[in-house]
């Protein structure tokens, strides 16, 4: 696994190539499957809570919000989330909803983090980082045996399952899954009951087959969850229907491969409130590696997408736009131990024109085991279609006095420009690494002030009417440091820590950018029939400033979590069972990482604090 051999996985998220991790031109961290195996987590964000530079803040049991660098929010906008390559960034909130993914936590092979901007090869909002989540091929499933998780909840009423299977039929593999996950939430447990409870369904199809050039998948995944979800607009009782179709070719084995995939991303949230949402999004692309000589490779490709949307924050109104973008990375080998990565992206939007990415990372061996990077990159996050189309009434007194919120087609995309330097060395049994990093951000994206109510009767500077707005910028530096290493026979150790000063123009704090993180895991491996694995995060304390309460700040404490997950394994080594129970929260129970901020609409508490949940269950792999 990653943690103790890391130069043995293999990883394309970085520069669209396999390669290893030490040879990646940017900071890169791999989630195993064998660590997803180990840990008590039982959704993605949790997982992603132990990778350094990673921020993951829970609003409630139903929403979660990461970022990467900094920079995190209710609806965290500056970070692209992709599954197999697909993006599902929702382009009209600018945000990924966790809980409504169609995603099978057991089927995933490994989860692929890239610190630092990635537009050069991936466009827009790979603002401070892009997360891949590769998934098992019909073809692996079918070759392997089904797997089934089963749990129950202590805590919060609450259960889940998932299972998937798969198999061939002539010269087709296929595969099939579901999942059923449902909770009380967080809220229940609250004196002043806080609405995050959810029940999701989950269910998945695809079929892989090999042809003559290269592999055909097809695949068709969908999550319907009945839930609340309180974070700004209070939606309870919401029913979010998510459908992802996905058709790719890859020449896998070809000496300059073609991939070629489509997909179209659909959401549909209905609730009693009305707080209607319609999504539709389509993707088109085409990249190839073509090698020019022995000394460079070349990775090129296009891209086409169109987002429409309708919307209670649109008037109910549809809405569109398009982009296409083309790009070109070439990885040239200066000598022996040197590579040099140079790329650039244009993109042209129908909406905000166009926007050009470039990047460059030199990445030098010391030795066989020790690499020196020198990066700079420049990526942008695009505007939402909400902050473009905004128009909405926030009823802040009901039938007396709303404040509109209107969109602006001239507000430009938010800019990075970021530095980098990095070390690695690999050890026979771990790994030591050091990543420091500066960004200039530009441009930053918010809702401002155009009118205000008159004072009296209503408070100075009330605002009346907002619009999106760029209102300046930011600059972040940070160090992260991360290592792997042997504590003993059969046990094993991982420990990072992240330190990020984020300010903006005014020299002020930015919303939840907690300035020191650290996490340490400890873990057994090998044969034994007991295993075992502990987790301990530390996150420290932050803000967030309110932009509909004339931008109140409220402080986030910061907070210690211990996760833990013990299991016993039974049965043949060949089909191996384990019953299993883990718990998250030992320490720290009733911690908030969203503060208790009223809901615009209604006044009620958006947040939760994060309760101890112990989870019984059963497992087969």
């Amino acid at each position: 696994m990653e943690l103790l051999l890391s130069d043995q996985v293999i990883v394309t998220t970085a520069t669209k190539t396999a390669g290893s991790v030490s040879d990646s031109p940017a900071a890169v961290t791999v989630i195993t499957e064998d660590q997803i195996r180990a840990s008590g987590a039982r959704t993605i964000p949790d997982l992603l809570r132990s990778a350094p530079g990673v921020d993951v803040m829970d609003t409630n049991s139903s929403q979660a919000n990461v970022s990467i660098r900094g920079f995190n929010n209710q609806f965290s906008n500056k970070l692209l989330v992709m599954v197999d390559g697909r993006s599902i960034y929702q382009d009209f909130y600018g945000s990924v909803y966790w809980q409504q993914e169609p995603l099978l936590l057991s089927r995933i092979k490994q989860i692929e983090i890239v610190r630092g901007p990635g537009s050069t090869l991936y466009g827009a909002n790979a603002f401070s980082g892009v997360i891949n989540i590769i998934t098992k091929t019909p073809q692996e499933i079918a070759a392997g045996s089904k797997t089934f998780l089963t749990a129950e909840r202590g805590g919060e009423n609450g259960s889940a399952i998932e299972s998937y299977a798969g198999g061939k039929s002539g010269a087709w593999s296929y595969s099939v899954g579901g999942g059923y996950n449902s909770s009380d939430g967080y809220g229940s447990e609250e004196k002043n009951k806080i609405y995050d409870a959810h029940t999701t369904n989950i269910l998945m199809a695809d079929a892989q087959r090999a042809l003559p050039g290269g592999v055909l998948r097809l695949s068709v995944n969908t999550n319907d969850t009945l839930g609340d979800f309180d974070a700004i607009y209070s939606a309870r009782d919401a029913d979010w229907r998510s459908r992802n179709y996905t058709a790719s070719y890859d020449q896998d084995h070809a000496r300059n491969p073609l991939q070629i995939r489509a997909f179209v991303n659909t959401l549909e949230v209905s609730n009693p409130s009305n707080l209607n949402i319609q999504s539709r999004i389509v993707d088109v692309s085409a990249q190839q590696q073509h090698s020019v000589s022995s000394q460079n490779n070349l990775v090129y490709g296009l891209d086409y997408r169109t987002t429409e949307v309708k919307a209670f924050l649109t008037a109910n109104q549809s809405k569109s736009r398009s982009s296409w973008s083309v790009f070109g990375q070439d990885e040239a080998r200066l000598g022996v131990q040197t590579t040099l990565f140079a790329g650039m992206r244009l993109d042209h939007d129908s909406t905000y024109g166009e926007t050009v990415s470039p990047h460059l990372s030199l990445v030098h061996h010391l030795s066989a085991s020790q690499t020196l990077r020198a990066s700079y990159g420049s990526a942008f996050r695009a505007p939402t279609l909400i902050e473009n189309y905004y128009n909405y009434s926030i009823p802040i007194i009901p039938g007396v006095f709303n404040v509109l919120l209107e969109g602006n087609l001239h507000v430009r995309p938010e800019k990075i420009h970021s530095y980098e330097v990095g070390y690695r060395r690999e050890m026979k049994d771990g790994y030591v690494g050091v990543n420091a990093f500066y960004n200039q951000i530009s441009d930053l994206i918010n809702a401002i002030p155009t009118e205000y109510a008159p004072s009296p009767p209503f408070p100075p500077n009330t605002p009346s009417t907002s619009t999106s707005e760029n209102i300046g910028g930011a600059r972040a530096m940070g160090l992260e440091l991360e290592s792997a290493f042997p504590v003993a026979r059969g046990l094993r150790g991982q420990f990072n820590y992240s330190y990020q000063d984020v300010q903006d123009d005014q020299g002020g704090p930015v919303n939840f950018s907690p300035k020191h993180k650290a996490n340490l895991a400890l873990e057994t491996f090998g044969s034994s029939r007991v295993s075992f694995r502990t987790d301990l995060h530390y996150v420290g304390g932050s803000i967030f400033r309110d932009i509909y309460q004339n931008n109140q700040i409220y402080n986030v404490s910061a907070y210690l979590r211990a996760d833990l997950k013990i299991a016993y394994q039974v049965g043949s080594a060949a089909h191996p069972w384990r019953v299993f129970t883990s718990a998250t929260n030992l320490i720290g129970d009733g911690h908030r990482e969203f503060p208790q901020v009223p809901s615009p609409l209604d006044g009620t508490a958006q947040s939760a604090a994060d309760q101890r949940v112990i989870w019984l269950g059963v497992e087969s792999r």
